[in-house]
């Protein structure tokens, strides 16, 4: 516990130092902690520090998630790809931790158009087997990931 809690203070610490020095702009998420990842400078670093929420069952963090509702309208396209990342790792995780899943993660305007695959550097073979392999979570939002990344956290 007292691990976690070094980690939780120091990406704090990190998001207080970003917000000082760089501005991204505002963004319309109003969750503050779905804000807080998305204003991370590094989407990576932001999706590992959720799966550690997660890892760890934040009390907070899953009130926050179960009780806010993200205003949709309002988000611009970086924010809704963010959002559509987040809520796919979200429902995966809080059904593997047989966790209520809150309603808004369901809302059909969370889902790609065409196949958006998180890992960057991955071969067409490497694509075919996502698009096959991937739970049922990913797929129904055109969201893929290797699972093996997820694991690490």
């Amino acid at each position: 516990m007292h691990r976690y809690r070094e980690g939780l203070r120091a990406s704090f610490l990190l998001y207080n130092i970003r917000n000082m020095f760089c501005d991204r702009g505002a963004s319309m998420i109003t969750n503050n902690y779905l804000k807080m990842f998305y204003e991370y400078p590094d989407r990576d670093t932001s999706i590992n520090q959720l799966l550690e929420f997660l890892r760890f069952k934040h009390p907070k963090f899953l009130a926050n998630i179960k009780d806010e509702i993200p205003q949709f309208d309002l988000l611009n396209e970086d924010e809704k790809c963010f959002l559509i990342i987040v809520s796919a790792l979200l429902e995966y995780c809080l059904s593997d931790m047989q966790e209520k899943i809150p309603n808004w993660i369901n809302d059909d305007f969370l889902r790609f158009k065409e196949p958006f695959f998180y890992n960057r550097r991955l071969t067409n073979r490497d694509k075919e087997h996502l698009l096959r392999e991937s739970p049922e979570t990913f797929k129904k939002r055109n969201v893929y990931f290797l699972l093996e990344g997820l694991e690490r956290v």
